[in-house]
């Protein structure tokens, strides 16, 4: 059985466990000083369960002892940004989201880390029901993926906002938009207008304002759900 009791020589065992998920590789000495570094005692369980789910991802990692420098200060710098990530989450599937875009790339040599890392990045522009949000737009048609909408169905509950609906709802409204626009934003989907057949011109929402129309998942969307696990 695997003890993760944290009480005495906390970065000790952090290190023996970072040691256990990586193996023998020339950045030993470095990841002992992100350790030390960036890892507060009071976060330090979240390290350990963020390392426990990267052990179930990693190979080898034959890649790291075979690289050069420059290469290696990049598979140093995917697992240093896992690390920040990682102390800095709120729940057990950030986590797991976080250790397997890491995983992913350490266990890879032909893919640009830095791919890995910008990936990452994007994952911390969102939160946990936006990504879920996200991952409802692989299959967004009427009657598609009805196991996840019925277990994500007090986030994916359209909010509608009309006149006289309660202050709750508009409020739910306003953020479930909010969310919807952030994704557009950061290019994970977009949205295919509605064109009137008669002016040739997009048809807008009268409450809103805002054009019409429906939305669909961007190649990147797709990218971010499969490294982060969560594309099934």
């Amino acid at each position: 059985m695997q003890n993760d009791n944290l009480d005495e020589n906390n970065t000790d065992k952090l290190i023996s466990l970072t040691n256990s998920v990586l193996g023998e590789f020339p950045g030993g000495s470095i990841v002992s000083g992100i350790i030390n570094n960036l890892v507060p005692n009071q976060r330090q369980d979240r390290i350990v369960k963020y390392l426990r789910e990267l052990e179930k991802r990693v190979s080898k990692l034959e890649c790291l002892i075979n690289s050069d420098a420059k290469k290696l200060s990049e598979y140093i710098a995917l697992f240093e940004d896992g690390l920040f990530y990682a102390f800095r989450a709120v729940s057990e599937k950030r986590l797991e989201h976080i250790a397997s875009i890491v995983a992913n790339g350490l266990n890879t040599e032909e893919i640009q880390i830095s791919q890995y890392v910008y990936l990452l990045n994007l994952l911390s522009e969102l939160n946990d029901e936006e990504i879920i949000w996200l991952r409802f737009y692989l299959h967004p048609t009427l009657g598609g993926d009805e196991e996840f909408r019925s277990k994500h169905q007090s986030v994916l509950t359209l909010a509608r906002n009309y006149i006289g609906a309660p202050e709750e709802q508009i409020d739910k409204s306003a953020i479930q938009n909010s969310y919807k626009d952030h994704l557009e934003r950061l290019g994970l989907i977009k949205t295919k207008l509605d064109i009137d057949r008669n002016t040739n011109m997009p048809i807008y929402d009268k409450l809103s304002g805002k054009p019409r129309g429906s939305k669909f998942i961007t190649h990147l969307g797709k990218m971010l759900l499969n490294e982060i696990g969560f594309s099934e």
